[in-house]
């Protein structure tokens, strides 16, 4: 099985590309916290290259931006190819079935500001802190989808 779960804040806004076949693919990087025992660990983060097909991939250029908070439900590929001095590289990067929108959509600089978020409640699994607890917990309306 070949499945994974991520959930974590876009590190650059997305690239969208087309295929010579007019396909839409989009690239982006998502920055996932790792969790700790105590709360004075430090924050470390792991990095993982998304990448996803069709119209979900303009929904994210559209909708999404460096910071934008995003579930991922994809599988794991490995690629290589070679670099223009002919280096064989290798790239390991979450090929995603599913990209959730999990904060407010995109906003222009000619919008209004978003509504400030209510704060969040903390989680406490068997005395480990989450690294989540100072995200925000809010709860979505139908004008708050990107659809």
């Amino acid at each position: 099985m070949n499945k994974v779960e991520l959930i974590g804040r876009l590190t650059r806004d997305p690239e969208l590309r087309y295929t010579p076949n007019n396909r839409p693919v989009a690239q982006f990087t998502v920055a996932v916290n790792r969790r700790y025992a105590k709360e004075t660990d430090t924050v470390q983060a792991d990095f993982f290259r998304i990448v996803i097909w069709g119209k979900q991939a303009e929904n994210c250029k559209t909708y999404l931006n460096q910071g934008s908070q995003v579930g991922i439900v994809g599988e794991l590929r490995n690629r290589d190819y070679e670099d223009r001095d002919g280096v064989k590289r290798y790239v390991t990067e979450v090929l995603a079935s599913e990209v959730d929108f999990l904060s407010h959509k995109k906003q222009d600089s000619d919008t209004a500001p978003l509504p400030e978020e209510p704060p969040t409640t903390s989680y406490d699994y068997q005395g480990e802190q989450s690294l989540y607890d100072n995200d925000d917990v809010y709860t979505l309306s139908d004008d708050d989808l990107p659809f």
